[in-house]
């Protein structure tokens, strides 16, 4: 685990093949950015790849995992449950304790992690090559300021849930 042998393999196992694909862009995403910004390529991959490990995980089976071990989250949008409940389940099932990795998971969904692995992950997610827009921009800027790129991604979302309302 700790070279980050069958990542690949436990995500195609606990995910759903499209969920499979995209995590495998974000871990690449994720690489790209570490090596741009000189940090550890070995977690950011490790990252990218288990980010949505709960993903197919039940509203009522995560409400249920948060009311065990994190009861202040069972309030959130059942959306974000995965974020919380992968950092639970990768301690649990997978012997994973290094919180430079466990943070940016439980920070992905909502971007509020301050730390560049945590912006590594946020934009990854957000701008993998499998999503159905051009993201050319954001990945050049990612590169070069990880903060602008940050800010630049969170404002598109926001522009984005307030045209699906």
């Amino acid at each position: 685990f700790e070279d980050n042998c069958y990542l690949e393999e436990i995500v195609n196992a606990l995910c759903k093949p499209k969920r499979a694909v995209h995590s495998k862009g974000v871990a690449d995403t994720a690489v790209i950015l570490a090596h741009a910004h000189h940090l550890d390529e070995k977690k950011a991959l490790r990252m990218g790849y288990l980010h949505d490990v709960t993903k197919a995980m039940s509203d009522e089976e995560g409400k249920r995992m948060l009311s065990y071990w994190h009861k202040e989250d069972v309030s959130l949008n059942p959306k974000i449950y995965h974020s919380r409940t992968a950092v639970f389940f990768l301690r649990q099932n997978m012997g994973l304790y290094d919180n430079s990795i466990l943070i940016p998971i439980w920070h992905h969904t909502l971007g509020e992690g301050k730390s560049d692995y945590d912006r590594i992950l946020y934009i990854a997610d957000k701008i993998e090559p499998n999503r159905n827009y051009d993201t050319t921009y954001h990945l050049a800027l990612a590169k070069k300021d990880l903060k602008k790129a940050m800010d630049l991604v969170v404002y598109e979302g926001e522009l984005y849930r307030r045209k699906e309302k």
